[in-house]
């Protein structure tokens, strides 16, 4: 099933649903998947308690599970596609994985703090809102 046309020129993806629950997606192109990633909505258990504090209280999607190809522009088409289907973003990730940690800053994501996860370990949250917080610059990708 189609989930959306093109979302990024450079690369030219277009990204697939291929699970029945619609929430894991591949990048596909003639020589194989670019990237394989999760996005649905929230609530997440992993993220009802941080240490930290998230940027909004409102409804959200999250974006988990990102295995892309660097140096194709694969994570800004997944946050793209992912931004044109919700208003507010949250994703976390190893706070080792810079490259990671560098795309969703670049994006606007912006760091909330830190979640453990299910087996113990710690990871680094970061959430993104279409919409500006106190009058600012909204985290549109279109500002960017």
């Amino acid at each position: 099933m189609r989930l959306s046309g093109p979302t990024d020129t450079q690369v030219g993806l277009t990204l697939r649903k291929t699970s029945r629950a619609g929430t894991a997606s591949s990048c596909p192109t003639t020589r194989g998947p670019l990237a394989v990633f999760s996005f649905a909505p929230g609530p997440d258990e992993t993220y009802a308690s941080i240490d930290g504090a998230w940027h909004s209280d409102a409804d959200y999607h999250v974006i988990h599970r990102v295995a892309a190809v660097r140096g194709h522009g694969v994570a800004r088409a997944i946050f793209t596609f992912a931004a044109s289907h919700a208003d507010y973003l949250r994703c976390d990730t190893h706070e080792d994985n810079a490259p990671m940690r560098r795309a969703l800053m670049s994006f606007g994501f912006r760091e909330c703090g830190t979640i453990t996860v299910a087996n113990g370990t710690q990871r680094v949250t970061y959430d993104w809102l279409k919409e500006p917080l106190d009058g600012g610059t909204p985290a549109s990708p279109t500002t960017r």
